[in-house]
């Protein structure tokens, strides 16, 4: 049967072509003779000869230059826009038309004395029929559909078999493309309308019913609703409000079924790319389409993506639901955002950084696009900045105390002299002639005749003081970044090695070598900034000094001493609120006592033979830390 059905058209095309041609052939004549007829009887114009030569000239422009040199009347319609290149020489007027009408297919009508040239309306082409053979004996059909409309579709099963297929009045002009073989009716209809988006209810023996694939029924039993012929979307708990939120309460609901059911409540246009299968649980209230979508596709393999005012579904793998989008930062660096986030959480994601814009571009699924960006967004805040006031305090603290009544026989006389304040204390040097005299001023008998190079010194001084160094730093940095300052000075010392080369003469080289000692204050700061608004501070202090050189060369050049401090510190204060570390400190004693041997150990006499110095030195590192936030 088909193999007939397929000689049958072959023998309708080839009698097509010959009517055509045929058509074609009698009407060229039909133009010649009418031409003619008319060029002996009613417009002799037409044998005038006539010399042209164009090139790319529109036929209407053509003919008017016929009609001024010939007075022939041709109408050319507007719409005809050919152009010609020709070259006539002595040619016929009626000879012109007819050619022109044979090379650019037009139409010549003639009315009284006035010529028409049209084109040619193109044949109408046969509307192409549905494929479709009947099997009486098994009831089934075969059938191989290119793009034919559903409703056509329809008519065709229809008649050939005698049940009656009634498409919904909203997909009658859907394009249906299909192939099977020995199919019963309904199976048929049913693999149909899986990949062209509609399905199939039975309501009587001889009656079937397609409808859009979201307003299938549960169990089959109607409910009249939504659809003209009684159906509605299967029992799925979905409600789009005026603002376009939705509620939604589902269990073991299919995929495709729910998508399209949510798809047409939020009146958006959609198209499924490829099948979506499976089952979902959701059960949410108040939410955006965007985000019921991306919860009821999540942890599948499909998803979707919405382009203006057209909503894409279909697998992941699919190229046109790929998405692409610039996000632009406000606040953080682009370029340290991709470090920061985890390599898992981003997979599956092409991340890259445009710096001149400080942004970044995504691609891949639609949906982890946005869930990627909503995440951006909520990190991209205004990193605050913090000021922080150092204050570092070294205060000393010494007390010296001098004794010393000393006498002797010096090598030649002693003049008297030394200052004798009481604001700084005594410390004189008495001579032979003088000694006496001074003790008779304070009242003491005198000591006698002493030796011309007698000599006595009396020193009693004593000198408290203190001293407050202070480094008042003002450092400013962002959140949890370290803030760094140091101020150092560099001392170099000189090494010299010395080394001998060769055996039997061998030679002294000397190599100098100048080395650094670094000293310095440094400070390291990090602060943290808490949401109640508090500074959580780490503090770092170095504080080093040089000392007396260790090993002074013949240079002086022996390397120093080094003498350091350091406070390390983590504390939590309130923004603009000043705290105190410190305490380190460092307690110097010492005394010293000088005279004769045992005698200068006996109480009183030791004051007369001996002499006592006493040194007592404090040194306190203290540290104020204010940290304020700017913004």
């Amino acid at each position: 049967m088909k193999t007939l059905a397929v000689a049958l058209k072959i023998l309708l095309l080839t009698l097509t072509c010959f009517i055509v041609c045929s058509n074609s052939y009698g009407q060229n004549d039909s133009i010649k003779n009418r031409l003619s007829a008319i060029a002996e009887n009613e417009l002799p114009a037409l044998n005038n000869t006539i010399s042209l030569s164009v090139s790319n000239l529109n036929v209407g422009e053509l003919f008017r230059a016929i009609t001024c040199e010939t007075g022939v009347n041709v109408y050319i319609p507007n719409s005809l826009n050919t152009h010609v290149t020709s070259n006539f020489s002595d040619a016929q007027v009626k000879d012109i038309i007819y050619y022109l009408c044979m090379e650019y297919k037009l139409q010549c009508d003639i009315v009284g004395n006035i010529i028409r040239l049209t084109t040619i309306p193109e044949p109408m082409t046969p509307k192409p029929e549905p494929e479709i053979n009947y099997n009486d004996l098994s009831g089934t059909i075969t059938y191989d559909i290119k793009n034919i409309p559903l409703d056509d579709v329809a008519k065709k099963i229809t008649v050939i078999t005698g049940i009656n297929v009634i498409p919904s009045q909203s997909i009658k002009t859907i394009v249906c493309s299909g192939f099977g073989k020995d199919v019963d009716v309904e199976d048929a209809l049913t693999q149909l309308g899986f990949v062209n988006g509609f399905t199939v209810r039975k309501i009587k023996e001889n009656q079937l019913i397609l409808v859009p694939a979201a307003q299938q029924t549960a169990d089959g039993v109607p409910n009249n609703s939504d659809d003209n012929f009684g159906f509605s979307s299967r029992a799925i708990n979905v409600v789009v409000d005026e603002n376009g939120l939705v509620d939604i309460n589902v269990s073991n609901a299919d995929l495709q079924l729910l998508f399209t059911t949510l798809i047409q409540k939020a009146g958006i246009t959609y198209k499924i790319l490829n099948p979506i299968s499976g089952t979902v649980n959701l059960n949410s209230t108040k939410i955006t389409l965007k985000d019921c979508l991306y919860r009821m596709f999540k942890g599948t393999t499909f998803t979707y993506r919405i382009e203006g005012d057209v909503c894409f579904a279909g697998t992941r793998d699919n190229p046109g639901l790929k998405y692409c989008k610039l996000i632009e930062l406000d606040y953080r660096s682009a370029e340290a955002l991709n470090k920061q986030l985890s390599a898992s959480y981003i997979a599956g994601i092409e991340w890259t950084d445009f710096p001149e814009l400080n942004a970044i571009i995504l691609f891949g699924d639609s949906d982890r696009v946005n869930e990627i960006e909503g995440f951006i967004r909520s990190i991209d805040k205004r990193v605050p900045v913090i000021l922080i006031d150092v204050i570092i305090a070294d205060i000393s603290k010494n007390l010296n105390f001098d004794w010393m009544f000393d006498i002797g026989i010096g090598g030649k006389p002693t003049q008297t002299g030394g200052k004798y304040i009481f604001s700084d204390g005594m410390n004189m040097t008495f001579g032979a002639s003088s000694i006496n005299t001074a003790m008779g001023k304070l009242g003491l008998s005198s000591i006698g005749k002493v030796s011309p190079n007698f000599y006595a010194n009396i020193k009693m001084m004593e000198e408290n003081g203190w001293a407050k160094v202070r480094s008042t730093p003002r450092l400013s940095t962002l959140n949890a970044k370290e803030a760094t300052l140091s101020i150092g000075e560099t001392v170099y010392y000189k090494e010299e090695m010395n080394s001998y080369y060769g055996s039997m003469d061998p030679q002294l080289s000397t190599q100098t070598v100048y080395k650094s000692v670094d000293a310095e204050l440094s400070v390291k700061i990090r602060p943290i900034v808490s949401g109640d608004g508090s500074v959580t501070v780490a503090v770092e202090v170095i504080q080093s000094d040089f000392t007396e050189r260790i090993d002074k060369n013949k240079d002086g050049q022996g390397p120093p001493g080094i003498r350091s401090r350091v406070f390390k510190s983590e504390i939590q204060v309130n923004n603009d609120e000043m705290i105190l570390l410190g305490g380190l400190e460092e307690s110097t004693n010492s005394e010293t006592n000088k005279g004769l041997p045992f005698i200068s150990r006996v109480p009183v006499l030791k004051w007369f033979f001996g002499g006592k110095s006493k040194v007592k030195n404090e040194t306190q590192l203290t540290i104020f830390i204010k940290p304020t936030i700017i913004n």
